[in-house]
């Protein structure tokens, strides 16, 4: 028993880790986010996604065709959420926010 939960161990140790970070959309914008070395991942409004370690970008866009973008650094385990906040013209900006 001792041999088989040493192989076991040892197996599990040798996968790579899963670096990445969560990103909840609160917003109504749809984005396509690239993160890391990882290009055009989609994030709709209301959902949650997994993202490659690094520097993030996304832009997306409302269904009345609005523009938004937002950008940062996610890390191993991070976990961030876009909320709309206004802006000092009264407008509402996507920000991203760490959770």
């Amino acid at each position: 028993m001792p041999k088989a939960f040493a192989f076991i161990a040892a197996f599990l140790a040798a996968l790579p880790a899963v670096a990445d970070c969560r990103i909840y959309n609160e917003t109504r914008y749809t984005f396509v986010v690239d993160s890391g070395n990882t290009y055009g991942q989609s994030l709709g409004p209301h959902q949650e996604s997994q993202f490659a370690r690094g520097t993030m970008t996304a832009s997306g866009e409302d269904d009345a065709g609005k523009h938004a973008t937002f950008s940062g650094t996610c890390g191993d385990g991070d976990r961030f959420v876009v909320r709309e906040v206004r802006g000092s013209r009264g407008e509402w900006i996507p920000v991203l926010v760490r959770r």
